[in-house]
């Protein structure tokens, strides 16, 4: 199979696909410009163009007739076919104005020339891979520059998760409320429910701005009613590792690492329909606009926290890192079908299951320099805070003098309500410029209710905005 890299030049970044065929999608900013790249091989075919406002998700695109450029097309045609790369840009006239436009690509590249395969690269999820995963539609221009609103926290809690204070991102685990989805009995639980209800209820109490709910990249779950539904269903046992021969055969049964919520499937996702379902179900449980998306565990697959399924199951080498880099592949095509429904997923943040970096007086201009860069604008961050007095100041001016529109600041796995500092109330209204060095190591932007700077030099932190407190 070919691979696949996409570049952009604009301050969006989309999805980056490394599958055969490939989807690249780009939303408009001011213009919409997308590079297509064929690593080795050239493009020899597009199954699906449009600039508008195209229907469904990678690699189901479909046109819509009253926002679509009927000459798109034929121009990426001319533009891409018979190339190892090509940039398309909105082309031809307005097909919709006052609508903000995307376009969305769906390309096939050849073989290397000389007949031999192009490798695909190792890590094809956005997500591990070091590549910027695409910012979810409609969250760059719904940006709340609000500090309190770019908080994040991802908390544990036997009932509803009821915190004292506002936060901006609420990450609720799958064990948040399990009093409440557990029955006593694997075969009920309502887990996904539940979690939507607390979603719910943050909203409503003004507690969260965005929630996300559990799924995992690796476990099909039982107390997960979607997944349960297929866990339950004999004619879809393919969807899940088997027990083998040792030479690649399933045999048949299942392989399970019960706990005591119910049973945990290994998701096989070599299987496309297994992917498609995920995809899928993930999005039902997003459908809810109380919910803005998902944390998905353990994103590389097996054997991440669980050692013995090799072997247990007899399955070789060659097929463990076969799984891998399709469950890796299902989670690029997750966060590529959430992020055109408008919805977010933790991982898509480019920090696994926890959070970003922050500088330290050691890395700090080396950090600001990084992410002073403007091309971070069109990226999503989630730097992680440190409460610490001797730190808190200046992790607070390096997130506020770098950060691009959708970012928060914050902790991930078991961080609750405990971690609220005063801090976050000051009230500092929306930039007036990006990230500039002032003088070397020293560090600003100017906001419309003052200017944040951090010298690296000294490690002082300036932050002369007032506070709700």
């Amino acid at each position: 199979a070919a691979s696949f890299l996409l570049a952009v030049f604009c301050l969006i970044v989309p999805a980056w696909g490394l599958s055969n065929p490939f989807c690249g999608y780009m939303e408009e900013r001011d213009t919409v410009m997308l590079e297509i790249y064929c690593q080795n091989g050239v493009i020899d075919s597009l199954s699906f163009a449009a600039f508008g406002t195209p229907n469904g998700y990678c690699p189901n695109f479909s046109h819509n007739a009253s926002c679509d450029d009927p000459t798109f097309m034929d121009y990426a045609k001319a533009t891409c076919i018979g190339q190892t790369s090509c940039v398309l840009e909105s082309h031809g006239g307005d097909p919709c104005p006052e609508v903000i436009k995307s376009i969305a690509v769906v390309a096939h590249c050849s073989q290397a020339p000389g007949g031999g395969q192009v490798s695909p690269l190792p890590k094809p999820s956005c997500a591990v891979n070091g590549l910027p995963c695409p910012v979810p539609r409609g969250w760059a221009e719904e940006a709340t520059w609000n500090l309190t609103e770019s908080t994040v926290i991802q908390p544990s809690s036997a009932g509803f998760f009821s915190p004292a204070h506002p936060w901006g991102l609420v990450s609720l685990d799958w064990s948040v409320a399990n009093t409440l989805w557990f029955h006593n009995n694997v075969s009920n639980s309502t887990c996904e429910a539940i979690s939507i209800e607390g979603c719910r209820r943050l909203k409503a109490s003004g507690r969260a701005r965005r929630c996300f709910i559990y799924h995992n990249m690796e476990l099909a779950l039982q107390w997960l009613e979607s997944q349960r539904v297929v866990m339950q269903d004999p004619a879809l046992a393919d969807y899940f590792i088997q027990y083998t021969d040792g030479h690649g055969k399933k045999l048949g049964r299942i392989y399970n690492e019960p706990i005591n919520f119910g049973s945990q499937f290994f998701w096989d996702f070599r299987s496309p329909a297994a992917r498609e379902y995920f995809v899928e179900s993930v999005l039902g449980t997003m459908a809810d606009p109380a919910v803005d998306g998902t944390f998905t565990d353990d994103v590389n697959g097996v054997p991440e926290e669980h050692d013995e399924v090799q072997k247990n199951t007899g399955m070789s080498s060659i097929e463990i890192a076969d799984l891998q880099y399709n469950t890796q592949l299902a989670s690029q095509e997750l966060i590529d079908a959430l992020a055109l429904h408008g919805k977010g997923n933790w991982q898509a943040f480019g920090y696994e299951d926890g959070t970003g970096p922050a500088p330290s007086r050691a890395t700090c201009t080396l950090f600001m320099r990084e992410y002073c860069q403007p091309s971070y604008q069109g990226r999503m961050m989630l730097m992680s805070m440190n409460n610490d007095p001797s730190v808190s100041n200046q992790t607070v001016a390096a997130f506020l003098v770098v950060r691009p529109p959708v970012a928060f600041l914050g902790w991930g796995w078991e961080s609750g309500d405990e971690k609220w500092n005063n801090i976050f109330l000051l009230q500092v209204g929306k930039p007036l410029e990006v990230c500039r060095e002032e003088s070397p190591g020293v560090f600003v932007r100017q906001y419309t209710l003052g200017t944040a700077s951090l010298d690296c030099n000294n490690w002082v932190a300036h932050l002369p905005f007032s506070s709700l407190y």
